[in-house]
């Protein structure tokens, strides 16, 4: 077999996905005839090396942009070339932000309280949202990118709605939950042991993510039993609906009341020494290099 780990982009994830793609070379070693691609943004490009180094699979290291939202997923479907991670359909539901919420709404997947805004429904007075926080956050980005928690009462609010606008045509507004961090894995149809985040900062912010020693880690979270299930039926539910496959992550609020909220769900989870997914994997008895295995062999069957 001739694999391709395609990595880099040209997305904000980039150096996410880089450090993904180094932590993925690492774990493979020598176990396959492997060629390294950095994608710089050009799918036909791309295609061709594809073709010319006779890959039959992609290793899909790329988080963000056409890496993730179905855009790459649907050129290499119509290519016949197998990789990792969702198809191009479900790629694209998940990674816009809104159209995922939509859905958990009409599947009864709890989710926080939110608006869209754009140039023509800006003004916040007008929705009922009376959290002391809200997030501002963009529709298709990924790794807290653009990502705001202001107070709800503040003149910041206005000025960061205003520097939203100025970079994006619209992107969503929601109540910013009180309680526990947590995330949650799915493998092959099974749910991987649930995960609470600690951040150092107020807030789970980029650099909590990607900075060693910024975030704590409770591995598997402590969880009322009832609840575990419950937002193990979530996640799983959601990662269905969409029609994911391989793996995926979903994000998750829990407030102090027990009440869970899915935030958004991840068809490409990180693999960094960082990651939330392989931390997960190896509460469930599977190692890092396993792990990158068992992704493989997946994607062999399509």
């Amino acid at each position: 077999m001739r694999l391709a780990i395609v990595y880099g982009g040209n997305s904000f994830e980039r150096p996410v996905s880089i450090n993904t793609a180094d932590s993925i070379i690492s774990s493979i070693n020598d176990k396959y005839n492997l060629i390294k691609i950095d994608f710089d943004g050009n799918i036909t490009s791309l295609i061709n090396t594809l073709h010319k180094n006779k890959i039959t699979l992609v290793f899909n290291a790329l988080h963000g942009g056409d890496g993730e939202n179905g855009v790459l997923q649907k050129h290499l479907e119509k290519n016949n070339i197998l990789f990792t991670g969702s198809g191009s359909l479900a790629c694209s539901k998940a990674m816009n932000k809104s159209v995922t919420k939509d859905i958990c709404i009409e599947n009864k997947i709890p989710v926080p309280k939110g608006i869209i805004i754009n140039q023509n429904n800006k003004s916040v007075d007008n929705f009922n949202i009376t959290s002391e926080f809200v997030v501002l956050k963009p529709i298709h980005e990924g790794s807290s990118a653009d990502l705001y928690i202001v107070s709800n009462f503040s003149s910041n609010l206005n000025e960061k709605i205003d520097y939203m606008l100025s970079k994006y045509d619209s992107f969503i507004l929601e109540e910013y939950i009180t309680g526990k961090e947590l995330t949650v894995g799915i493998l092959d149809g099974k749910v991987l042991p649930v995960i609470e985040i600690i951040p150092k900062n107020k807030f789970y912010d980029y650099k909590c993510k990607y900075s060693n020693g910024m975030s704590e880690y409770e591995v598997p979270a402590i969880l009322d039993e009832k609840v575990k299930s419950q937002i193990n039926k979530y996640a799983l539910k959601l990662h269905n609906i969409l029609g994911c496959r391989h793996y995926s992550r979903i994000d998750i609020r829990l407030d102090n009341e027990n009440n869970i909220f899915i935030l958004e769900i991840n068809t490409l989870p990180g693999m960094t020494d960082t990651s939330l997914f392989p931390k997960a994997a190896n509460a469930f008895g599977i190692t890092f290099e396993d792990l990158i295995e068992k992704i493989i062999n997946l994607a062999k069957n399509g």
